[in-house]
């Protein structure tokens, strides 16, 4: 008999948690998911050891605090992240450091166990190899892109952060960089994608991360 894999699921919405929780107790894949809420999140870590943790944040907010807590706890441990794309290619530097797998909103249950899965295995691409690909995919149907030129981690991070509504203090004090970095690195960006200002690409970078086809709802 095989024993269930501990999985811990981490957010701020215990509702939204808990429904992950009962997706992945249903499945047949052997999960046994626990829930560690945003209010008790520095009051204790669970006793057992998850063998994958899942990060589900909602808002970029959300992320920044969750990240300190779980790089002290499950460094050790395999995550998966489930968010807006955007929301994972701004805080695209500290998930590379880590085992670490990513799952857009659109997609359906079987993808997420399915990527689940293959990151227990150890399978799965590089996290900055495959938000890259998506950008292009997505920019690539913009009608004013043209020979694509593609942007560097950093400058992907700093698009998705601008396309989230942050300002350069705010980018800077997330991504840890001087805030002269943060506006050298959009500059390029805006010259890349033949864009004019900060309200184009925000738009930009949210139509290219977007679904590629119409979103899974999940019930």
């Amino acid at each position: 008999m095989t024993v269930p894999v501990d999985v811990l699921i981490l957010g701020a919405s215990p509702i939204y948690c808990q429904f992950l929780k009962q997706m992945l107790d249903l499945a047949s894949a052997g999960y046994r998911a626990h829930v560690l809420g945003s209010s008790s999140r520095e009051a204790r870590c669970p006793a057992e050891v998850p063998g994958v943790l899942v990060l589900a944040p909602h808002t970029w907010e959300e992320m920044a605090s969750w990240l300190p807590f779980v790089q002290r706890h499950f460094s050790a441990r395999p995550w998966l992240v489930f968010a807006d794309l955007r929301l994972i290619g701004m805080f695209l530097s500290p998930l590379e450091r880590q085992r670490c797998a990513s799952v857009a909103l659109d997609a359906p249950p079987e993808e997420f166990r399915q990527r689940l899965g293959d990151l227990l295995r150890g399978h799965g691409s590089p996290l900055a190899a495959e938000l890259l690909t998506r950008f292009a995919r997505g920019a690539a149907m913009d009608a004013r892109t043209t020979r694509l030129r593609f942007p560097t981690p950093m400058e992907l991070q700093c698009g998705c952060a601008v396309s989230l509504g942050l300002g350069n203090r705010q980018i800077s004090e997330c991504l840890i960089v001087g805030e002269a970095t943060v506006k050298t690195h959009i500059h390029h960006l805006l010259n890349k994608l033949n864009l004019s200002n900060r309200m184009e690409l925000g738009a930009f970078v949210q139509r290219a991360l977007a679904p590629l086809s119409p979103p899974f709802r999940w019930k």
